[in-house]
């Protein structure tokens, strides 16, 4: 990334993603994977293979698409030196320290559920957990698929990055919230895709997730300006 220093402030300039093509490799890592346990995965004890089967997807289509951006665009591999490693390290601990402790939020729910409670409660709140997650999804496409034109907007000033948001954000946020609402008033038949017996605490706890998506959007516009604007200790 080639940089800029003015004031205080380190610009960086970022390509935009060819974004058909990181769509076709991710869905071809998925369309593996779901291949893989269809195959082989027919009873419980075959249950073990499924995280293979998911890093397996994911490897093969990573090795698939490196190859094919060195063909395409004759990339040649580049092997950094000891003090580059250690310099990137030095400057994106503060990311790193931040993606740890939001996913350790994220993903911590089941174990701390487990030791206070029983399978039953953990799978009634595992149900209610993933189709939260599959909404926030959304979030977390909307937030990489803007990132790139954030950094080249702060090139350009507070001013373009404002309308920018105005223009794109927004509108997102307001479909975010329409969403969250149908989330809540639709949880039941949405539960029902799942499970059809004995759902009320599953409804009732995807009804307290329903809200959560618009409080994480709301975090989008700072979070992106502060990592363009090369503020990642903020």
């Amino acid at each position: 990334f080639p940089t800029r220093r003015s004031s205080d402030l380190l610009w960086f300039y970022q390509g935009l993603e060819k974004m058909h093509h990181i769509t076709i490799y991710s869905l071809l890592s998925r369309i593996i994977f779901v291949v893989l346990v269809l195959l082989f995965i027919h009873q419980q004890t075959d249950s073990i293979y499924f995280l293979f089967f998911l890093g397996l997807g994911n490897i093969i289509a990573g090795i698939t698409s490196i190859i094919w951006a060195i063909r395409k665009y004759k990339i040649a591999f580049y092997l950094p030196r000891k003090k580059q490693i250690l310099y990137e390290f030095s400057q994106g601990w503060q990311v790193t320290l931040s993606n740890i402790s939001i996913n350790t939020f994220l993903y911590s729910g089941i174990f701390i559920l487990r030791i206070f409670s029983n399978d039953r409660v953990v799978g009634y709140y595992s149900i209610a957990e993933r189709i939260y997650f599959a909404a926030r999804q959304v979030l977390a496409v909307f937030s990489v698929v803007i990132y790139p034109r954030i950094c080249q907007l702060t090139v350009e000033g507070k001013d373009a990055s404002v309308k920018f948001f105005k223009q794109v954000y927004i509108p997102f946020l307001v479909a975010t919230i329409a969403g969250c609402i149908i989330m809540f008033l639709f949880a039941n038949p949405i539960v029902a895709l799942f499970i059809h017996e004995e759902k009320s605490l599953t409804v009732l706890l995807l009804q307290l997730f329903s809200f959560i998506p618009f409080v994480v959007c709301l975090n989008i516009p700072a979070y992106q300006l502060l990592l363009a604007m090369n503020k990642q200790k903020a």
